[in-house]
This record gives C-alpha cells, sequence and structure tokens, in this order.
C-alpha cells in the first residue's frame, strides 16, 4: 500500500482520493502467533459494531474510516492488503482450537500464490461486477509475474469453492473483512504469499522458494492496487 501511495495519491490523484493505513494490528507485527490480549485475531475484528473490546486496533481502524467518509462523496473501492504464510495450520488454527476448547478441525492446504477474496451478498451467484473486478485484478497480478495460487483437486482455495483462478468470492461483512469496512462497490482482501527470512517456527520451509520473496510479493500487491483502481475509473467513468 505505501508503495502505491505518495503525497499526490500516485498516478490516479487527479481522479480518486486513496487513503491508506498500514498495519491495523499492532500485534500481527510482533510475529507468527497473532491475537490481541484478549485472544481475538485482528485481521477478522473489522466489524462497524462499536465499540469492540476484543480489538482496540479494529476499533481505531473503523473510527478512521468512519471519519473519512464524512468527508467524501462515496467509498468505491477497498483494498485490504494480507499476507499469508505457512504457519496459518502450524501455528494460528491449533491455537484457535485451543482457545474455543475444540477438537482441531481438518486442515486446508496453504496455497503458495497469490489470491483474491472479494465480497458479495450473494457468494454463490455473485454479481458479474465483482468477477470483472476480481478478474482484472488478478490479471494486474499475473502481470507481474507473481504466480497465482492454484485451486485444489476439488476446485477449492482453503476449502472454499474458488470462482475462477485465484479468486474466492464470500460474504465480506459476515466474516469481518473486506466488506465489512465500508460500503465500497468494489472490496478486496490480497491473500499473497511472502517467504519471511524468519526463524523457525515462523517459517517452516527449509529452503525459501525464490518466487516468493518479500519484494516479489510487494510488487504483486502493487499490481493488484493499481489494476483494480484502473479498472474502477475505466468503469465508473471517474
Amino acid at each position: 500500500a505505501l508503495a502505491c501511495g505518495n503525497p499526490h495519491g500516485g498516478p490516479f490523484g487527479p481522479r480518486s482520493t486513496c487513503r491508506v493505513l498500514p498495519g491495523g494490528g499492532r500485534w500481527v507485527l510482533e510475529g507468527g502467533p497473532r491475537w490481541t490480549p484478549p485472544a481475538a485475531p485482528p485481521t477478522r475484528q473489522y466489524r462497524r459494531a462499536s465499540p469492540n473490546p476484543l480489538c482496540e486496533e479494529a476499533c481505531a481502524t473503523m473510527r478512521c474510516i468512519e471519519e473519512h467518509a464524512k468527508l467524501s462523496r462515496a467509498h468505491i473501492g477497498h483494498f485490504d492488503l494480507h499476507d499469508t504464510t505457512d504457519t496459518d495450520n502450524s501455528l494460528f488454527s491449533p491455537t484457535k482450537f485451543a482457545r474455543d476448547g475444540v477438537s482441531a478441525q481438518p486442515w486446508h492446504e496453504i496455497p503458495l500464490g497469490f489470491y483474491g477474496v472479494y465480497s458479495s451478498a450473494t457468494p454463490s451467484e455473485p454479481e458479474p461486477e465483482v468477477l470483472a473486478f476480481a478478474k482484472a485484478t488478478i490479471a494486474g497480478v499475473a502481470a507481474t509475474g507473481y504466480p497465482i495460487a492454484p485451486s485444489d483437486e476439488h476446485g477449492n482455495i482453503i476449502g472454499e469453492k474458488a470462482a475462477a483462478e485465484g479468486i474466492l468470492v464470500i460474504n465480506g461483512k459476515e466474516w469481518g473483512i473486506n466488506g465489512a469496512h465500508t460500503d465500497a462497490k468494489y472490496a478486496i482482501t490480497t491473500e499473497c504469499y511472502p517467504q519471511m527470512p524468519q526463524e523457525p517456527p515462523y517459517n517452516e520451509l527449509a529452503a525459501p522458494d525464490p518466487r516468493f520473496t518479500l519484494d516479489k510479493c510487494n510488487a504483486a500487491q502493487v499490481g493488484c492496487i493499481e489494476a483494480g483502481i484502473e479498472y474502477i475509473i475505466k468503469v465508473e467513468q471517474l
């Protein structure tokens, strides 16, 4: 996000205003385990019900968005940039099951590559404009040379049916992610796979894959943002 942003709004400044909120969850940046003190993962706490005692960071983010919304004609695009890791199954999920006091659930493979999670009120039959926006952003990533995450043998990504290559469509408001932040017509949560130079257990791959360096991951995120904004400007005639 910061690579795209500058005081003039990058190449899109005259036609749109982009607001960047980096690192919404301070605990996420500490390492692999991503929990607030009340044991809530910040990336799933972005709901408009306020206050949220489980996550002060999410509350502050939502307040900031709401304050700026008052100064804007409309929120038309939302890009929720995530890095995904190979520790979701080995660290995060087991800790979540232990927190909830439930037996471990079947794990879904974390795919290598980039995939986007898009918001629709009808995920099983997403609106044409949602799929068109999704395909535009994935094409922007592919143009950088970064691999797109493949679906598994069931046509799924992380257990959810893929709408197309690298594309998942969910109800963002119910999940508390991308579509929950704003009423933006075009919303995406990215999932990109950078292999960070961290000591185990935060990265369990013995030999990092040169296709998934941090620089290449950042370039993929930028490609997604720029392609998405270009699509919005063209379709909405901004």
